[in-house]
């Protein structure tokens, strides 16, 4: 009779042990997937943040472009203003 009462703990020991592995491999694979579904995410962010970078350098080089663009405009006008002012100089120094 010991034996038998032992073996019957001896089993359901086992099978306690069983559900508690089974738990655990479940826990594990939520884990994982969990892991692996932040590890896409990383992945999207990191992939959204280098389109960015490469936005942001686009627009550095545009605007940087303009500005370029702007300052030689503006060169120009200076010159044609001073060009002008030298004319109406000139003008007012002909005698009429």
């Amino acid at each position: 009779m010991k034996t038998n009462k032992a073996s019957t703990l001896i089993f359901q020991d086992a099978m306690e042990l069983r559900q508690h592995v089974i738990e655990e491999a479940d826990r594990y694979e939520e884990a994982m997937g969990e892991v692996q579904k932040t590890m896409k995410e990383v992945e999207e962010n990191n992939e959204k943040i280098q389109d960015l970078t490469e936005k942001a350098d686009e627009s550095e080089l545009a605007l940087l472009r303009v500005e370029e663009k702007l300052a030689h405009m503006r060169k120009q006008s200076k010159t044609k203003m001073e060009a002008a002012q030298d004319r109406l100089e000139m003008a007012k120094e002909q005698p009429v």
